[in-house]
């Protein structure tokens, strides 16, 4: 984490932030039924999975997908603003609390999606309750495949994200200073859950970029723009 301060911020909506177009992503996305029969899942790149799903929840969806989206938005933000501040080496405490935030939230963010199924009703488990241990099944085979990592190697992640969201990010234990979770795997099940969700509400649609795609593009203004601040930046 930046600096010395650990202290995470809430980062307002409203419609002079650009995390605002993440909020209404739900109210754009516009579905395109091309069938009434129920639909076959063939995962292609994702992994030789077939699997017949005929409802899913379109609530659960519409409220995920833009989390998971913020969850990229922070960790771009992020990454982008901690190389300048590593780079030139600054000691301030409102570049570190920023900082701060985004990781804090980015970890936050992907908990809700990928974290405790039992406590998160926006959980990637609860968009069908008819078919769920099929969906589960083609998730966790599809990631393994993408990702390149193993049941034991998911777990041991998996609990180390959840336990800096439960004792450092969302929560605090007492002298507890959690180390930070590298985000790398954490990008990794958000774009495989991208590739994923588009495979599982077919033949439905909506009009967004694919997220890794997103990412690269978001990634070259945000560092333009992150060195023109740290430039603006007095050291003091």
């Amino acid at each position: 984490m930046a600096g010395k301060a650990r202290h995470a911020c809430f980062l307002g909506c409203n419609k002079r932030n650009a995390l605002y177009g993440v909020c209404i992503i739900a109210a754009k996305c516009r579905w395109l039924l091309r069938s009434t029969r129920a639909k076959i899942f063939s995962a292609g790149s994702i992994g030789r999975l077939v699997m017949v799903i005929e409802h899913y929840n379109s609530e659960v969806f519409m409220t995920q997908f833009p989390i998971v989206k913020r969850f990229v938005y922070h960790v771009i933000y992020y990454r982008a603003l901690h190389k300048q501040y590593s780079e030139r080496q600054f000691q301030n405490e409102f570049w570190t609390l920023t900082i701060d935030a985004h990781l804090l939230q980015a970890v936050v963010h992907w908990c809700m999606i990928f974290g405790s199924d039992g406590t998160n009703p926006t959980h990637w488990k609860h968009l069908s309750t008819s078919q769920s241990s099929q969906l589960e099944q083609t998730f966790r085979d599809g990631l393994f495949r993408g990702a390149y990592i193993n049941q034991e190697e998911w777990n041991r992640y998996w609990k180390e994200m959840k336990h800096f969201r439960d004792n450092y990010a969302a929560h605090r234990a007492l002298n507890n200073l959690c180390t930070p979770p590298h985000l790398d795997m954490a990008l990794k099940v958000a774009y495989f859950y991208d590739d994923w969700i588009r495979e599982v509400i077919s033949p439905h649609t909506f009009d967004e970029p694919p997220l890794k795609e997103f990412a690269t593009i978001l990634l070259g203004p945000t560092s333009a723009l992150a060195r023109r601040l740290f430039d603006a930046t007095k050291v003091q």
